[in-house]
């Protein structure tokens, strides 16, 4: 069975056909030549193995630089996230809208959930992290923007909350959910903020989402978690050792993907954060 990350690059290249078809072709090809060849590293240390793509085209909708994108946020913010003793997720949304009006639609969301920060309901929250995500009904051909709200925050009285939103919205949104966090959340909150296979048939939706995300933030944070996230060291020449602290040691350029996952498996110093799509420039 092929690997979820050999799966993400054949759906890329998929993705790359489309914006070809569409007349992207500079995000065509970049997109084409996204994770096309890695460089193998190891740390002659303690045999720890990583494996890096030697070009990521960091593309909205690319499935490849969607898992890598992940990665990255996890490691900026997992800690943050772990350190919240009184996690919550909250859901909150409005009505769905059509096409042509995503921008509006993702405005007035923001709009309300600022005015809901300064609701009652809101003060024992003592900070937040918000996700944007985006859905594209296809059936309906309509936009579905809501966010995912991580809380630090005892408890919550639901109905207090859900009547605060409808005011927020002036009616418009009734949605609010609201769990308690348990394991794998955090990939929750910051996973991709969209389904390609939702917007790749559709060519007006597409382009309304590419002009609406070119330099967008889908991430913002509030209070006790502001400006929470680490700087990442990234490889520039060189590669410092996440096991150990030693300099790590190039083994060989251009690995094929198939190559790059069939070999990490088999490293025998291969450990979970070691997988292929670890993302960082060619050294």
């Amino acid at each position: 069975m092929e690997s979820d990350h050999i799966k993400a690059f054949i759906s890329s290249q998929k993705l790359a056909e489309v914006y070809k078809a569409y007349g992207y072709l500079d995000r065509a090809k970049k997109v084409s030549a996204c994770g096309q060849s890695y460089v193998e590293w190891a740390c002659h240390e303690c045999g720890e193995c990583w494996t890096v793509a030697e070009f990521r085209c960091d593309d909205r909708l690319c499935y490849l630089c969607a898992r890598s994108r992940v990665a990255r946020l996890l490691g900026s913010y997992g800690g943050a996230l772990k350190a919240v003793k009184n996690a919550k997720m909250v859901t909150v949304s409005m009505r769905s809208r059509p096409i042509g009006e995503l921008k509006d639609a993702v405005k007035e969301l923001w709009d309300a959930f600022s005015r809901l920060r300064h609701r009652d309901i809101w003060k024992t929250v003592l900070g937040a992290i918000v996700s944007l995500e985006i859905t594209f009904n296809t059936k309906e051909q309509t936009w579905h923007p809501h966010l995912h709200i991580l809380v630090d925050s005892e408890f919550i009285v639901w109905k207090r909350l859900r009547d605060a939103w409808v005011e927020c919205t002036n009616g418009e949104g009734s949605a609010v959910y609201i769990q308690k966090c348990i394991g794998g959340w955090e990939r929750e909150l910051v996973k991709y903020i969209t389904k390609v296979s939702d917007l790749v048939e559709n060519e007006q939706a597409l382009r309304e989402f590419l002009d609406f995300a070119r330099g967008r933030r889908f991430l913002r944070t509030y209070g006790s978690l502001y400006n929470c996230a680490i700087e990442l060291e990234h490889a520039s020449g060189l590669m410092t050792c996440r096991g150990c602290g030693a300099q790590m040691h190039v083994e060989k350029y251009g690995v094929n993907i198939r190559d790059a996952y069939r070999n990490i498996l088999n490293y025998p110093g291969f450990m979970l954060r070691g997988k292929i799509d670890y993302p960082c420039k060619s050294p």
